[in-house]
């Protein structure tokens, strides 16, 4: 069993990663469309590389969405339903790359961008995808150069106008979890390409922590796991390095506590131990240590 000074400790550092990283959401996250669309893809992007990498691929990929459809500076819902009316466009860019994925009899793994014949058998097609590609008039942002990214972008884009899905992700993500509908939309993000289970539980931890009223089951659906948090269970006294089982030991010692602002706060600690620790150097006797 966790010491409850520490759980308290790991909710504290929850409540930093909110300041640090939510609060800058949290104003116009439910009312504007955009703003919800942008988190989203703020998240999906985030898969196992440096931060920075990924904050630039996120922003080129909306910089290019917002030049594309001529979506205003503050866009209405009249701009979301530019994105609907491509809804078949979206499908047909996605189909075609897999197909062509398929088609060069390599893994599925490897990057079908960096084949020659990708560009005129795909991009001189395909205009959406060649601009993501490529630069925007605005520039500064590097743009995408994998097709894992890009077929991401083109899936979530299919997610996003599907028959029946309101304008705002955020909205309906967060009343599906009202509903109790948690497994069901966690199945539902990770249907999108390369989108798994761990960036399944980080979208869904954020918008529980946005909306800390929320009470949702299946909280272990809102616990991501990665490096950080292994290597930190570890030290914690977790023998096992199964996801599923790093995320028992922790819920299991809560006894009430939020299961978000923990995870949250595994998170937090595992990335700013250095600046944690120098921050509090003052207050340790090095000489004291064996």
């Amino acid at each position: 069993m966790i010491d409850s000074t520490i759980i308290k400790n790991l909710e504290a550092f929850g409540d930093r990663y909110c300041c640090r990283y939510l609060d800058l959401w949290r104003d116009d996250i439910a009312e504007n469309w955009w703003t919800a669309f942008r988190f989203f893809y703020n998240h999906t992007f985030m898969r196992g590389r440096k931060d920075q990498l990924s904050e630039e691929y996120f922003r080129h990929a909306m910089d290019v969405l917002k030049e594309y459809f001529c979506l205003q500076d503050n866009p209405g819902e009249e701009d979301f339903l530019k994105l609907v009316r491509h809804r078949d466009q979206f499908n047909k860019d996605f189909n075609d790359i897999m197909n062509f994925k398929k088609g060069l009899g390599r893994k599925q793994t490897a990057n079908s961008i960096q084949d020659r014949s990708f560009h005129n058998e795909i991009v001189v097609t395909h205009p959406l995808v060649d601009k993501l590609l490529g630069k925007t008039s605005i520039g500064g942002q590097r743009s995408l150069n994998n097709d894992k990214d890009l077929l991401m972008v083109l899936s979530s884009l299919s997610f996003l106008t599907r028959q029946g899905m309101p304008a705002n992700v955020h909205n309906y993500i967060l009343n599906e979890l009202k509903l109790g509908n948690a497994n069901s939309v966690a199945k539902d993000i990770q249907e999108i390409y390369a989108v798994g289970d761990k960036l399944s539980a980080f979208i869904l931890r954020d918008i529980i922590l946005l909306n800390p009223a929320l009470r949702v089951e299946h909280q272990s659906l809102a616990f991501p796991i990665d490096t950080w948090v292994v290597k930190i269970a570890k030290k914690l006294g977790c023998k096992s390095g199964d996801h599923q089982e790093v995320r028992t030991y922790f819920i299991d010692g809560l006894e009430g506590m939020s299961v978000a602002k923990v995870a949250a706060g595994l998170w937090y600690l595992g990335f700013n131990s250095l600046d944690i620790l120098l921050m509090n150097l003052d207050k340790y006797d090095m000489t004291s240590w064996e």
